[in-house]
């Protein structure tokens, strides 16, 4: 039972100064919910804002922008912590993010792109 209860301290403890920095960059790049006890929640591996109202979940947190500076605040705050463990992951961080393309219906279609098989292009060729 000790071994347990040290073990959960432990992680607990880690958890607290991972969240701590988290909320200083937060506060550092003057992001939205600064105000608010941004962390990491373990159960899902998401960033949350905790408010007077709840928990404010990441599509919540304002724009894209927003969203993705949380992300990296808490990425690099995680490998921060690591370096100072001397843990073995590995010091490079890769991301990659996936786009939300918008086309809006009333946007005007894209010019005609000639064939290059045509003339004067298959000349060429």
């Amino acid at each position: 039972m000790t071994m347990r209860l040290n073990f959960t301290c432990v992680v607990l403890g880690s958890h607290a100064r991972i969240n701590t920095k988290i909320k200083n960059k937060v506060i550092a790049l003057d992001l939205e919910r600064k105000d608010s006890l941004i962390r990491l929640a373990p159960r899902g591996l998401t960033v949350v804002a905790d408010t007077t109202y709840g928990p404010v979940s990441p599509a919540e947190m304002g724009g894209g922008g927003n969203w993705i500076s949380q992300q990296f605040a808490t990425l690099l705050s995680m490998h921060e912590w690591f370096f100072e463990q001397r843990s073995p992951v590995p010091r490079v961080l890769i991301r990659d993010e996936p786009s939300q393309v918008y086309f809006p219906e009333d946007a005007p279609s894209a010019p005609h792109w000639p064939d290059p098989t045509e003339p004067p292009y298959s000349r060429a060729i």
